[in-house]
């Protein structure tokens, strides 16, 4: 299998040796090196070659991997004291780019040969990005198995798709929210994607998508959660989805990812009441399903979510779901004189940790029922325990 076609984390040993294996050859998404970087003298060396790769398409770069003549790998060498090299390069990269090149990441991964390291550098929305070392400020990209310097025109066009990407994402989401706008039942929608996603990068044939897709993970048991299985995936216009009488999640060849779910659908005590522990459990799902799903097409670099709650005038949060009912506090019904809660875009550098994300989004919301935050999250970004939350609809109502 071959190093693009895994997920960042998932990278071990046997995709080192499978490359050496393979013999491998250098391209514009892969650069070999025998040995880490000189503190002393690669320092602009290293800045070089990350923004090269950022400039251009993305992909990576491994220390310690040995290549022949003819640029194909020939045999792992074991990069000394990884751990700390690899700290020192994330300190190098981290300054002397500008503007900073969002998600980057790294790993030392240890083989019976020695220990290689792993250095990922995703295509950037926020290119061009300029070394800047000692007074001698230059644009590099990536062609072939080698770096240049970026050409006026190459520099001028990189500035152009940065600028429209914003534009183009904007006209996007105002589509979606378009579509979403017709339907008068009151809906979550979860809308998320990398920031550099583009027209027909998901194969929709793709059985790995199709596996995800089928079985998003779960986050907890119980009626809030994806325990009716959804019907699909099935092919769209725009993709694929799964989807039941009240749910539908959707996976567009751009690699957008959406959740459209049915408030009315789930469980209530008072009938408009929004259960706290189903919505942050969908919510966290998403996000931890977003996560590989980019990974596996390898558009690494900024996330967005944009989050609605659609036709919910009258309707109330519970601030915690507590099991006796006389204890529940609920906030004041939504009566904006806009029946929507549109809370916007919100983005991360990356997707690293999805359940911080997830909870920046609940947060989000539960601010807008003018609560400080979202209590189901522990204070080091944790999901808390689910039996310690209302995790069934009650027994009797009223």
């Amino acid at each position: 299998m071959s190093i693009f076609s895994k997920a960042f984390d998932d990278i071990d040993e046997s995709d080192i040796k499978e490359l050496v294996e393979q013999r491998e050859a250098e391209s514009y998404r892969l650069d070999f090196k025998r040995q880490a970087y000189d503190r002393t003298r690669d320092k602009k060396e290293l800045r070089c070659d990350v923004t090269a790769m950022a400039n251009a398409s993305g992909g990576y770069l491994l220390l310690g991997v040995e290549e022949d003549v003819n640029n194909r790998a020939e045999k792992i060498v074991s990069v000394p004291a990884a751990e700390t090299e690899a700290e020192w390069t994330e300190k190098v990269w981290s300054t002397g780019i500008e503007p900073r090149i969002p998600g980057i990441r790294q790993k030392v991964v240890k083989t019976s040969e020695g220990d290689v390291i792993v250095i990922f550098v995703a295509r950037s929305t926020r290119a061009p990005h300029m070394v800047s070392f000692d007074g001698d400020d230059h644009f590099y990209i990536r062609h072939g198995t080698n770096r240049h310097h970026m050409t006026l025109d190459e520099i001028r066009d990189a500035f152009h798709k940065s600028y429209h990407l914003l534009e183009d994402l904007d006209h996007f989401l105002g589509r979606r929210r378009e579509e979403h706008l017709r339907s008068t039942k009151p809906t979550l929608v979860v809308g998320a994607g990398p920031m550099s996603m583009r027209e027909e990068v998901v194969n929709i044939h793709d059985e790995r998508v199709r596996e995800l897709l089928r079985d998003p993970p779960k986050v907890g048991s119980g009626v809030c959660g994806w325990a009716d299985s959804p019907v699909g995936p099935r092919p769209t216009l725009h993709g694929l989805e799964i989807s039941n009488e009240y749910k539908r999640l959707a996976f567009f060849r751009s690699a957008y990812l959406e959740l459209s779910l049915w408030l009315s659908k789930l469980p209530t005590y008072e009938g408009k009441d929004i259960l706290p522990c189903a919505l942050a459990r969908y919510i966290v799902s998403f996000m931890r399903l977003l996560k590989p799903l980019v990974e596996h097409h390898e558009l690494g670099g900024p996330i967005f979510a944009s989050v609605a709650l659609y036709n919910i005038r009258n309707w109330k949060l519970q601030k915690i779901g507590d099991q006796l009912k006389e204890s529940i506090q609920y906030s004041d019904p939504w009566s904006e004189s806009d029946p929507h809660c549109e809370l916007g875009t919100i983005s991360t550098d990356s997707l690293g940790k999805p359940d911080v994300f997830a909870r920046a989004i609940c947060d989000r919301i539960w601010n807008a029922f003018h609560f400080e935050e979202c209590p189901l999250f522990t204070s080091n970004e944790a999901i808390r325990e689910w039996n310690l939350m209302l995790d069934e609809p009650p027994t009797t109502v009223g």
